[in-house]
């Protein structure tokens, strides 16, 4: 998983170790969360999604 560009819901979720529901309110809630949807599948820009959350490091998020 470390070469991927790009991670499913099931992979970020392995990833950052939260739920899949949770995720998915993120990237619904925080239009700058890095994710992209290919049709209708939803994913994860793994190196973007790194720098996000440390940019949101101490924020409560909802």
């Amino acid at each position: 998983m470390e070469d991927k560009l790009l991670l499913t819901t099931k992979e970020c979720v392995d990833y950052i170790g939260i739920g899949e529901t949770t995720l998915r309110n993120l990237a619904k809630t925080y239009d700058d969360i890095p994710h992209i949807f290919i049709g209708t599948k939803l994913y994860f820009i793994k190196s973007e999604l790194n720098k996000w959350l440390v940019e949101h490091q101490g924020e409560i998020l909802k």
